[in-house]
């Protein structure tokens, strides 16, 4: 199985060429579409989609990732595979959540231009290197005749947020993710910060501050902004049945304070 996360939209035909050069190699693949609607350039978010998504997906599926500002220019290509699963993506730090969880057993350089579609545009290795190189390793290519092998400390240092414990225990974080319905989900990971869900907490955001987690959407309508934790298993703050992101003007970036009053027993 090949799963496709970019930032090119649906509007342009990107999509839908890189599938058109893969089926053409091999009419047979499993193409799936996590999403190709990452804020454009925005590898963070990309990250972090790619985190939350790996674990409902089959041993040894291949995760094609192209949210790529950097391509044309020297940034290289890279190949990974964990225990449980493959990744063909820019190396500018975007595996930089996934490989803390899950230990690479090989990286590779994508460097042999046997596999890629001639000639190769400076401004489309999604269609001309990607597409190419994950079409053949899905059907059986050994990796490594991709490209030389890479250590862990060679890659792209992660540019990817990480909260902060202050010195009163409070933890410090940031809006990284904002879907479709305006909720605002941080990067407060629940196992992080060893939540159960029924703390008393506050948490401070925008010059507001939220009282104590609500156990889903429909909870405290009347009383507008909630606090819980999402399936992601991350600190969301929602408005129940409204846009959290319109009704405080915020956006990603924006820090978020979570400070437990007291521990659940």
């Amino acid at each position: 199985m090949i799963v496709l996360l970019t930032d090119f939209g649906s509007k342009d035909p990107f999509v839908g060429i890189m599938k058109g050069v893969m089926l053409s190699y091999h009419p047979t693949l499993s193409i799936v579409d996590l999403t190709h609607d990452i804020s454009p350039q925005d590898v963070a978010e990309a990250a972090f989609v790619l985190k939350t998504s790996l674990a409902y997906f089959p041993k040894a599926t291949l995760f094609v990732v192209v949210v790529d500002p950097g391509v044309g220019t020297n940034r290289k290509i890279i190949y990974v595979e964990t225990s449980r699963h493959r990744f063909l993506a820019p190396d500018n730090g975007i595996l930089g959540w996934v490989l803390e969880e899950e230990n690479p057993v090989r990286i590779l350089e994508v460097k042999n231009s046997k596999y890629f579609l001639k000639p190769i545009s400076n401004t489309f290795h999604g269609r001309d290197i990607f597409a190419p190189v994950a079409a053949h390793l899905a059907v059986g290519l050994n990796p490594e005749e991709l490209g030389p092998a890479m250590r862990l400390e060679d890659l792209v240092s992660s540019p990817l947020p990480k909260p902060v414990q202050e010195k009163d225990g409070s933890w410090r974080g940031h809006v990284i993710y904002i879907d479709r319905f305006g909720n605002l989900i941080t990067n407060l990971w629940q196992s992080l910060l060893h939540l159960k869900g029924d703390e008393k907490v506050e948490l401070f955001l925008k010059g507001k501050t939220f009282k104590g987690f609500a156990k889903a959407y429909g909870n405290n309508h009347q009383n507008g902004g909630i606090v819980l934790l999402n399936s992601f298993n991350t600190v969301e703050v929602a408005v129940s049945h409204g846009n959290a992101a319109v009704a405080y003007g915020v956006k990603k970036g924006e820090e978020v304070v979570l400070r437990c009053l007291t521990s659940s027993s």
